[in-house]
């Protein structure tokens, strides 16, 4: 009698990520760090920041225009960290002038006449537009940079050339692990037109003064919508100390990709238009001749000096938002005690009648 002997093999199939690539037709394709497509003074670019870490995947950029393009990529675990940026530059690019990426690729220069280098105070329209399809799962985040400087359009590289202010707004964050929403749902909800906003003001050490950073609330996704962009500078500057004079030399939109996904952004637009004339740059006030001494403060008293006696107000609060003091300003040289402040970073507030601005201060 043969005895039946039953051989089983085991098989394993390793399912690797794979890109994900939709059946529509690309003019411009690449998976490479650092390369890029210009379209009409847009520069598409395909920037990885981690291309290096522990579950970087592959990355790339499709692009038909400047506003319809899309990122697909294979990052794992979150540690790609992630981004793909379309940009209007005009004189100063986050890259440098005449400076080389990381791969000896040369720096690209790009001149627009999408309303950059331009005042706050002299703008008469920015309206934002987006269309844009985003992963149902993952970590991704879809925002616009606005860098600034307070000369004329800068002739240095960065990062000798630092700008002096940014602007970020985050039209989506999308976190299956929640970081992103607990280190955002600290700070206060404020109203800015039609929308609310979750608004962070916060010394950064990628620009010379103030990062002003704005979340979207209650949802945190929006994918379809007109914004004007315009309407939240002047709240900026009229609540949270953002100068008038600031001249816009960078605008950037991109989706920050963590983990991977397909991103599409089917239609996308900035409309910028401004009135540079002699009245709309005279907002130049004596406010902006402010000086702390000592900073570092280590004797708990502070001088605030101003060029001129006038009435203003100084306000102190922590990065949270936090008013821990608010005091009257009533000569050219102000001392107040600052004892009860804990050692820490701390944003002073000084207004006046016509103007606000915005000072550092570190107790120690």
């Amino acid at each position: 009698m043969k005895k039946s002997v039953l051989i089983i093999i085991s098989v394993t199939i390793l399912f690797l990520p794979l890109i994900v690539y939709t059946q529509k037709s690309w003019d411009y394709e690449t998976c490479n760090n650092w390369h890029y497509k210009i379209y009409d003074n847009w520069m598409i670019r395909n920037n990885i920041w981690g291309e290096n870490f522990p579950g970087a995947g592959e990355q790339c950029i499709h692009a038909n225009s400047e506003s319809n393009w899309a990122i697909s990529a294979t990052h794992q675990d979150g540690t790609g960290m992630v981004k793909g940026y379309p940009q209007a530059v005009r004189g100063w690019v986050q890259g440098g002038i005449g400076n080389t990426y990381p791969d000896g690729s040369p720096s690209p220069f790009v001149t627009s006449d999408h309303g950059l280098n331009q005042r706050i105070n002299s703008l008469i329209k920015f309206d934002i537009y987006q269309d844009i399809t985003l992963p149902e799962s993952g970590r991704y985040m879809v925002l616009y940079d606005m860098y600034m400087h307070y000369t004329d359009m800068p002739q240095l590289p960065w990062p000798e050339n630092l700008p002096d202010q940014l602007v970020m707004l985050f039209t989506a964050i999308h976190d299956d692990t929640g970081w992103m929403y607990s280190d955002a749902e600290q700070y206060p909800v404020e109203t800015i037109g039609e929308r609310q906003w979750r608004v962070r003001v916060s010394p950064s050490s990628i620009v010379n003064e103030f990062a002003y950073v704005l979340y979207p609330y209650p949802e945190w996704i929006i994918e379809e919508a007109h914004i004007d962009y315009l309407e939240i500078l002047h709240y900026l500057k009229e609540n949270h100390g953002l100068p008038g004079e600031l001249r816009i030399s960078t605008i950037q939109m991109g989706v920050e990709v963590i983990d991977g996904g397909y991103y599409e952004i089917n239609d996308f637009n900035v409309d910028i238009s401004a009135n540079e004339d002699e009245t709309s740059t005279m907002n130049m006030s004596y406010l902006q001749d402010v000086s702390l001494f000592p900073n570092p403060v280590r004797n708990g008293v502070i001088n605030i000096s101003l060029d001129q006696t006038r009435v203003a107000y100084a306000n102190i609060y922590d990065l949270s938002g936090r008013l821990f003091i608010s005091v009257p300003l009533q000569s050219e040289s102000n001392y107040l005690n600052v004892e009860s402040l804990s050692n820490g970073i701390y944003i002073v507030k000084i207004k006046s009648t016509d103007n606000i601005t915005m000072k550092k201060l570190i107790i120690k």
